[in-house]
């Protein structure tokens, strides 16, 4: 599991974890030509990262709210000063 997440790390792009309790927050900076389409794409074609996320789902629990299968869910921002 350890090199696994070793791999993971270097494969990666720069993502924030905040948790609090069993809830974790991932947040992603990406730049006007980002597309979730286009990353679930290149998700899906990187083996650690799926190799990962299928031993992460061990321990994942969805939202009551969260689409059949889905573990990500967006947030909307509700104020910034």
């Amino acid at each position: 599991m350890v090199q696994l997440f070793l791999e993971f790390l270097n494969s990666a792009e720069p993502l924030y974890f905040f948790v609090s309790g069993n809830l974790l927050v991932m947040k992603i900076e990406v730049d006007e030509n980002f597309s979730f389409e286009k990353k679930a794409r290149m998700d899906a074609n990187n083996d650690v990262l799926m190799k990962w996320e299928n031993l992460m789902s061990e321990f994942q629990q969805p939202f009551p709210w969260a689409k059949k299968g889905e573990k990500w869910v967006l947030v909307e921002p509700i104020f910034q000063f």
